[in-house]
Parts: structure tokens; C-alpha cells; sequence
């Protein structure tokens, strides 16, 4: 029993991140898939409906985007949107 417990707290640390989207109206935060070999829990996605030429101002911001869009495995069509700005 002991081992499941485990088990399934390292496969929940090694396949799913959070999300913390920042927008205009606060935060919020989402589950999503991760790629393997990502070991971060919690993603900053500092997008929030502003514009690009704003965000690119900011390399923190940009770094964390960059991060994020790296680690996500099956992006919706929001993170397609905010990680067609980031160059790999």
C-alpha cells in the first residue's frame, strides 16, 4: 500500500505541472501534462492578454514563458498562442 502511495506521488511529480496564468483579473492556476525529463512542479505563464511588445520588455517574463512553453506536453489553443512568440 505504502509503495502505490509512492509510486503514484512520483509519477504525479514527473508527468504533471501547474500553471500559474497572471492576467489583468489576478491568478489562477492550472494542471497540465509535462514532457519527460522536466522536473519543475510549478510554471509561470505571464502572458495575460498584453501586448507582446510589453512583455518582451521584461526577461524575467519572457524567461518563465520560454520555460513553461518548453515543458508543456500537449499545449490547448491559448499556449499555442502565447508560445508562438518564444524561439526556440
Amino acid at each position: 500500500m505504502k509503495k502505490k502511495k509512492i509510486l503514484s506521488l512520483l509519477l504525479l511529480f514527473l508527468f504533471i505541472g501547474i500553471v500559474k496564468d497572471s492576467d489583468e483579473f489576478g491568478s489562477s492556476y492550472r494542471l497540465f501534462l509535462k514532457k519527460p525529463w522536466h522536473f519543475r512542479i510549478v510554471y509561470i505563464n505571464p502572458w495575460s492578454e498584453q501586448d507582446w511588445s510589453e512583455l518582451a520588455r521584461n526577461p524575467e517574463a519572457v524567461k518563465n514563458l520560454k520555460t513553461y512553453c518548453q515543458a508543456i506536453l500537449l499545449p490547448d489553443k491559448l499556449d499555442k498562442r502565447d508560445c508562438s512568440h518564444i524561439n526556440d
